[in-house]
């Protein structure tokens, strides 16, 4: 009995770890899950912008390249001081999303497959150690049944 006590102190930390693991596990699903979406919205805004252009207007790449924003047209030099670089166009910051992405889904499927591994390692730690703590249980009734026909077979030899 004493070593299916020690079973079962070595297994509940066992569990809790893998507990731990799994919860971080879901918490980046979810963060991919989030980034996945932005990058979409951002997309489907990119792409609007595209069909504007297509249609006439004029491109407010000039302005992000100028340090101003695309939507007021204010100064974003208090923001991102000093020189930026070149500003993608249109296409440019579509295939740059579009490649963000395809990496953001291969992340996300590649972190839904861990917490489904997770999940059942999980289930699986979590129904040993109930077994562990059935035969705990099991074993200690069983002590206390000897036990009390001990005494019964003491008490009649008397």
């Amino acid at each position: 009995m004493d070593q299916t006590r020690a079973e079962l102190v070595d297994l509940l930390p066992a569990a809790q770890l893998v507990e731990n693991d799994l919860s971080m596990e879901e918490a980046q699903f979810a963060a991919l899950d989030r980034r996945l979406t932005m990058l979409e919205e951002q997309r489907a805004r990119n792409t609007d912008i595209r069909t504007l252009v297509r249609l006439g207007s004029e491109v407010a790449s000039t302005h992000i390249a100028e340090h101003n924003c695309p939507t007021c047209r204010q100064s974003l030099d208090v923001v991102e001081p000093g020189e930026l670089g070149p500003a993608l166009d249109v296409d440019e910051t579509l295939a740059l999303l579009n490649a963000q992405i395809s990496t953001a889904q291969k992340m996300r499927d590649r972190s839904r497959q861990v917490v489904n591994q997770g999940t059942s390692a999980y289930a699986a730690t979590q129904r040993q150690a109930d077994q562990v703590r059935a035969t705990v249980k099991g074993l200690a009734s069983w002590a206390a049944t000897v036990a009390r026909l001990r005494g019964t077979a003491q008490g009649l030899q008397h």
